[in-house]
């Protein structure tokens, strides 16, 4: 076997995976190679010295400079995300959605003036003037909510993503 192969199977013996024929292989190469046995030496040396010093806890003042470097890198790229989003323009209502409003209120406006003509404080209301009231007040239910709906149910393209 070539040196690159013993390598690797030197490597791989620290996992118990080789079979017989390979521990064979190496015990023979490495008593005639020297470079080998150097480096089975070497990757002793290391895996001891990497047990030995799995135990050490970094420094107090290490822990703590290095929480308050992450805190101020986070703090730092949410103040840029809010001040990106903040100079964000929201967009504005489409010209049709104004048209809609414009026409509910002129119609409103309409329906309301031709009712209160008609009614006299002492007439009793008929089906009309009772469904003409019913159109006021759902007229005015939808002016009044129509900007909370239009907000609410934006497109996505439309709303700012925080990424």
């Amino acid at each position: 076997m070539r040196c690159k192969d013993i390598e690797r199977l030197i490597i791989d013996s620290s996992e118990g995976i080789l079979s017989q024929e390979e521990w064979r292989a190496i015990e023979q190469h490495v008593a005639q190679c020297a470079d080998c046995a150097r480096f089975q030496d070497d990757l002793k040396n290391i895996r001891v010295s990497v047990k030995k010093m799995s135990n050490l806890t970094p420094p107090h003042k290490l822990e703590r400079r290095t929480r308050d470097l992450c805190q101020a890198e986070l703090s730092s790229r949410l103040a840029s995300e809010e001040q990106r989003v903040s100079q964000i323009r929201p967009s504005p209502v489409p010209w049709i959605i104004w048209v809609a409003l414009i026409s509910l209120i002129v119609f409103t406006v309409f329906l309301s003036v031709s009712l209160f003509k008609d009614i006299g404080l002492n007439q009793p209301l008929s089906f009309e003037s009772v469904f003409v009231l019913c159109l006021i007040l759902q007229n005015a239910v939808m002016l009044f909510f129509a900007p909370v709906i239009i907000r609410k149910y934006r497109s996505p393209r439309q709303r700012v993503r925080l990424v």
